[in-house]
């Protein structure tokens, strides 16, 4: 069965745990303005190479990921997320929920020879076939 794990992350900048040195640095250089896009690729990516992973989306403006596979691991995602990102929390754990597919009933098909045949007897004036 599939399961479907929605995380909050934060896609605001890749920023892992900050240390004294990174602190100093990041106030001495400018801003970076493409910093947002990368942070998006990265978290797709470690959350692409889980073992089971089947599908990976991720909606910017409400900051959540979402995983759907088979057998996924949520500890061991929490935990790489939180090494390599920073903030992450887990918002849902459960079935991935099926879409029901739409049926349309096809028209029944006519005989293909039936129409053929009074086709043919239309063209040549051949009159009523009874077949």
């Amino acid at each position: 069965m599939k399961t479907k794990v929605v995380v909050n992350v934060s896609v605001n900048g890749c920023q892992s745990r900050p240390s004294m040195k990174k602190c100093i640095l990041c106030c001495l250089k400018p801003p970076c303005f493409f910093q947002e896009v990368t942070c998006k690729s990265e978290v797709m990516k470690i959350a692409a190479t889980l073992p089971g992973v089947e599908k990976v989306s991720i909606e910017a403006e409400k900051n959540l990921l979402t995983v759907v596979g088979e057998g996924i691991d949520t500890v061991e995602l929490m935990n790489i997320l939180r090494k390599k990102v920073g903030f992450a929390t887990i918002v849902t754990v459960g079935p991935e929920e099926e879409k029901p597919a739409d049926k349309k009933e096809k028209p029944a098909a006519q005989p293909v020879v039936g129409s053929v045949i009074r086709f043919v007897a239309e063209v040549f004036n051949l009159g009523e076939l009874h077949f």
